[in-house]
């Protein structure tokens, strides 16, 4: 089956994009790691895997939308008839269900509102006790 992005054929295709929506930053995240780890280990690879030139032109068609197909973070990238591997079967058995997509997006959005937390953007103030009025009953 092709890589290329087919609305309609592989289920809920407007979910599936908001699910790729909401995971661009991860995903991003993700290839820039992908990227840092081919570089470090570049003096130590030869032939046709040493080259980021490849992943790079992967991952860009996967975050500039063309493609559904992650590309692997340090295994080569593969050819367009050869198997995409496991991890993106998974993927595109998962986006065919809604339930799979709505879990995906709400565990993303809760994912970001746990970092958004930790760096004080959100419920700042939650850690701010009223020592003063510990043992009071509610005001209701």
């Amino acid at each position: 089956m092709s890589a290329s992005i087919q609305s309609g054929r592989d289920g809920p295709w407007v979910l599936a994009w908001a699910a790729r929506v909401v995971t661009w930053p991860l995903s991003a995240a993700a290839i820039v790691a992908g990227l840092v780890g081919r570089l470090l280990l570049l003096p130590f690879r030869r032939g046709p895997t040493a080259s980021p030139v490849p992943y790079l032109a992967a991952a860009g068609a996967f975050l500039t939308g063309r493609t559904w197909q992650f590309p692997p973070l340090l295994a080569s990238v593969p050819a367009p008839g050869q198997s995409p591997g496991p991890w993106n079967e998974a993927r595109r058995r998962l986006r065919k269900s809604r339930a799979a997509l709505f879990a995906w997006i709400g565990t993303c959005v809760y994912v970001y509102l746990a970092v958004a937390a930790q760096f004080g953007w959100i419920a700042a103030e939650y850690a701010v006790a009223d020592r003063d009025h510990s043992f009071t009953p509610p005001t209701w």
